[in-house]
């Protein structure tokens, strides 16, 4: 059956009718002008004969006004699941005519205005408030959804601002997105005991849990499972998809949710596999005993292993499949309910989808907010808790966070009490941004801390900033010039520990004539300025810089017997940046 029919009655309206099909595909184009390239019919009513009872979705193209007076007499003998929308002949308004009762009308709209460049016309009520197109959702971030009552109704309700409740037991970009977009009369939740029901008219909910509510609701199924599959050969079709179906019901999980069905290489061809994966709509996938054998699983078999070369299938393909260690639901041994054949299966769920405790590391730049990353600063804005050191962090990046967020000080904190601190709330599966200057990638000085973090069972992530360096580096060329068309240069972070070490590959370094860029604590800097006198000379120029929160970025361009005067007398922060090189020199100096 193929999935849109598109009426036109002109030329024009046959040559917008195929640019639609060559990108949507399964299509067939109706007209009443004889073409060999289409399907002729002699009258709107010969077209409704044909396509009300054949198709899913269908596009007239021509004068909105004609097209409803053409419709109406039809409409009480359309399929709810019928979706009929209106293209004007020059593809300037995209108009739905006809929902369907899956929700996507709107979506669909959008798609064919993308087409055509023109513009879809949607709900007049959603497009004032600016709130969230439910029914284009589910294809945005492709989701299955499940609607408990009238999609029409429930979306109604939505678009009056009803008390909604949010809930989001998974953490995808889907759900990420609703959350940082959430209107104002929604409330967010992230586990259901915390949902008081008889608080809202409808809840919204992202999540693979078979959740039953007697509101409203709209729940989306994000793609986050993987189901490990073992069975006997030669498995026959037509029983496997309904027994996967009502065992998984019965732990409470939506198959909607599962992304991939994984089985060993000596199953890979099993045609009642390969029926589950499409009836799923699920990714399908096989892996050698060799990779297999080598995930840890809780329940390997002796017995398997001696006839099959396999510790286990079940478990370790759903793990393989999604890279976790995350076993939702362990092995189970099942019997078909309809052929008496026996299977085994298992439900993974990869680490990145968990809805647990956050620990985000940003490197915030040189301290302006206009160069703090668009990812740093989502995090910011979403976080629980705020570490930030009153030194070196500006002001103005603390004030974008939420409205009851945590903020911590970490001056006056050693290493063990940070941690202490961030597990408090990442044990309650709450997020916590920990805020450094410049880029946090790039140099080690925070590695320690980093490894109390996984020692203690911390995970994180790491979000690049712009490096102090970098931001100096802009502004130094705009001030300085640099006789050479080599734009190579070597960067050190110097401290008081590895001084003596990093000595001799910066002697290097000036040996080979490249420029030579050092990040160094302000304690080891007179030590750094003999050196440097000793490799460059006397009247090499160098420029010195630091950054702080009162001055911004510094910049001092002087010969380096001058270095001493000029660094205690301009230089406040507590690490410093040494430019120099072999054709480093300042105008007019």
């Amino acid at each position: 059956m193929s999935k849109t029919a598109i009426f036109s009655t002109s030329e024009s309206g046959n040559n917008l009718a195929k640019k639609i099909s060559e990108e949507f595909g399964f299509t067939d184009i109706f007209t009443v002008k004889n073409s060999s390239d289409y399907f002729h019919i002699d009258s709107f009513s010969e077209f409704v004969e044909w396509t009300f009872d054949e198709y899913k979705e269908i596009v007239l193209i021509g004068d909105l006004v004609d097209s409803v007076c053409h419709l109406s007499p039809y409409l009480s003998k359309a399929d709810a699941d019928l979706l009929i929308l209106n293209i004007d002949i020059n593809g300037d308004y995209v108009q739905i005519l006809k929902t369907d009762k899956s929700g996507k009308a709107n979506f669909r709209a959008l798609t064919l205005a993308g087409i055509t460049s023109g513009e879809a016309i949607l709900s007049t009520q959603a497009k004032a408030s600016k709130d969230w197109e439910l029914e284009t959702l589910a294809d945005r971030f492709d989701w299955e959804m499940d609607v408990f009552g009238d999609i029409e109704s429930v979306t109604a309700l939505f678009r009056k601002r009803v008390k909604v409740a949010l809930l989001l037991e998974t953490r995808d970009s889907g759900s990420a997105y609703l959350e940082r977009t959430c209107p104002s009369f929604a409330d967010i939740f992230y586990h259901k005991e915390d949902v008081c029901e008889d608080d809202y008219e409808m809840l919204i909910a992202v999540s693979p849990l078979l959740h039953h509510f007697a509101k409203p609701t709209i729940i989306f199924r994000p793609k986050v499972l993987t189901l490990g599959m073992g069975c006997h050969k030669d498995f026959p079709e037509g029983y496997l998809v309904q027994d996967i179906r009502n065992r998984l019901k019965e732990f409470g999980v939506s198959y909607k949710s599962v992304r991939a069905i994984s089985t060993s290489e000596n199953r890979a061809q099993e045609s009642a596999l390969l029926e589950l994966s499409g009836a799923f709509h699920a990714e399908y996938k096989s892996f050698s005993a060799n990779l297999l054998n080598r995930i840890e699983i809780p329940n390997p078999s002796e017995v398997i292993l001696k006839h099959t070369g396999y510790r286990g299938v079940a478990e370790s393909a759903s793990l393989a499949a999604c890279k976790s260690n995350s076993l939702v639901i362990e092995k189970q041994n099942d019997k078909s309910s309809g052929c008496n054949q026996y299977f085994t299966w298992s439900l993974a769920i990869d680490q990145l989808y968990l809805r647990k405790g956050q620990l985000e590391v940003i490197g915030v730049g040189p301290g302006d907010i206009d160069l703090l990353s668009v990812h740093g600063k989502y995090l910011i804005e979403r976080a629980d808790m705020i570490l930030y050191s009153q030194n070196t962090i500006p002001e103005e990046l603390i004030q974008i966070s939420k409205k009851g967020a945590a903020l911590r000080s970490t001056d006056k904190l050693d290493q063990k009490q940070i941690v202490e601190l961030v597990y408090s709330f990442y044990k309650r599966g709450l997020m916590t941004v920990w805020l450094l200057p410049g880029d946090a990638c790039l140099f080690n000085n925070i590695q320690n801390q980093l490894n109390s973090f996984s020692d203690f069972g911390l995970e994180y992530r790491i979000t690049p900033g712009v490096s102090v360096f970098q931001s100096i580096e802009s502004k130094m060329r705009s001030k300085y010039l640099m006789k050479t068309d080599q734009e190579e240069f070597l960067l050190y972070r110097i401290n008081s520990l590895n001084l003596e070490s990093q000595k001799t590959s910066i002697m290097e370094g000036a040996n080979e004539f490249l420029n030579i860029c050092i990040h160094a604590d302000r304690n080891v800097v007179p030590d750094l300025h003999s050196f440097l006198q000793d490799i460059y000379g006397e009247s090499a120029h160098v420029v010195i810089s630091t950054q702080s929160i009162e001055f911004g970025v510094e910049l001092h361009c002087c010969e380096l017997k001058d270095m001493a005067k000029v660094y205690h007398k301009n230089i406040t922060g507590e690490a410093v940046i040494l430019r120099i090189g072999m054709n480093l020199t300042k105008d007019n100096i």
